[in-house]
């Protein structure tokens, strides 16, 4: 087993993490969760193709076993349990981790008998849910005493639940750096299509450049226009694979107008030529 690649000692949970995850075989019975830190990658299983980059976090059963179809600098983080992890009762729980526990709403157990979904995370959310990550992987490790475990399964809790929200956490209502990332998230969302630019957004939302810039990358990570072309970049991505748009359209389409634009981006991204990249699927090629 890579170095990497650890079993905890709660082996009736299943409860694996691996900091370097290429998307192996399950243990039966398992669900795992996958923060794409870094790169990107095509994954295939049964008829269905799965773009996946970083910004996404992907949740898969042990009944999906994925084939890399093609991969670039692709670096991701995994946890995988057990779903009884999270649904079990945990009478001697701390009473500081209780209020963690609950789902009144049923979702965890919807949750994690998905087979395969692409969670494209909410930016407002991203540093918050890569936070929980990193934690539930720390509990794991140093199992700092017996609670270690109650409070991981929060950690995951936490983490899944939020992964599914849209809406601004509650502890950023009414915070204006969160209000204005919101609305330009809102716009860019609405009109990726079209040019966009910081002085733009500076005049429609009545702010500067350093006011939007800062509540930008506070909720995000990343600038404006690095956030567009991510944007753009997954959308041609799906275009390519599961339309039959000429490349003169989805330039057009997805704001980049010129082919030869399109062409130049899609390459520095991933990799390879939009029409290479489409190539992929329709001549079943697999590479390792």
């Amino acid at each position: 087993m890579p170095l990497e690649h650890f079993l905890c000692r709660a082996e009736e949970f299943g409860l694996f993490y691996n900091l370097n995850e290429n998307f192996s075989e399950l243990q039966s019975g398992v669900t795992q969760i996958i923060l794409i830190e870094s790169g990107c990658a095509l994954l295939s299983y049964l008829s269905k193709n799965l773009f996946i980059q970083s910004g996404m976090m992907l949740l898969r059963s042990s009944n999906t076993v994925f084939d890399i179809v093609y991969s670039k600098n692709l670096s991701a983080l995994s946890i995988s349990f057990k779903p009884e992890l999270l649904l079990a009762n945990h009478p001697d729980c701390p009473p500081n981790l209780s209020a963690g526990l609950l789902d009144p709403s049923g979702l965890l157990g919807s949750l994690v008998s998905r087979d395969a979904e692409i969670l494209p995370l909410n930016p407002l959310n991203r540093a918050r849910l890569k936070n929980l990550f990193i934690a539930a992987i720390d509990e794991m490790i140093n199992e700092k005493d017996s609670f270690w475990l109650m409070r991981t399964s929060c950690l995951l809790k936490e983490l899944l639940l939020l992964s599914f929200s849209t809406c601004i956490p509650l502890d950023n209502r009414g915070n204006s750096h969160a209000n204005l990332a919101m609305k330009t998230l809102d716009f860019v969302h609405e009109n990726y299509n079209k040019k966009i630019t910081v002085h733009m957004l500076c005049k429609m939302f009545h702010t500067n450049h350093t006011s939007i810039l800062k509540a930008f990358r506070s909720y995000t990570g990343t600038t404006i226009g690095q956030y567009i072309l991510d944007l753009r970049i997954n959308l041609v991505s799906n275009a390519l694979l599961f339309t039959d748009l000429t490349l003169e359209k989805i330039a057009e389409q997805y704001g980049f107008g010129q082919v030869s634009y399109l062409s130049r981006v899609f390459r520095s991204r991933v990799g390879l030529a939009p029409g290479q990249f489409r190539s992929l699927i329709s001549d079943k090629k697999i590479i390792a």
